[in-house]
């Protein structure tokens, strides 16, 4: 489950700023080989890797690792008082 959120996150960031994978490999330091293996869910990226994709696409992490449209448990959990 977590390679295909992963994998439609960064199809989507990538493509909304109209980069291509070698672009995108360029710019992070990520070979294209890689890039498509993970965008083909054949691939598990390390953490390391994912954070470095995530600053060309303009990501956190977390929004590279949560499914779209959803909103995380730290943002829905009220905030108490210490």
């Amino acid at each position: 489950m977590i390679e295909e959120v992963v994998a439609q996150n960064l199809v989507s960031a990538r493509q909304a700023l109209k980069l291509t994978q070698e672009t995108l490999g360029q710019q992070s330091g990520v070979s294209m080989y890689v890039i498509a293996h993970i965008e083909r869910q054949a691939r598990n990226p390390s953490l390391q890797t994912l954070a470095r994709l995530a600053v060309p696409l303009h990501l956190t992490l977390e929004e590279l690792l949560s499914v779209p449209g959803k909103a995380s448990a730290s943002q829905d959990a009220p905030h108490s008082a210490a």
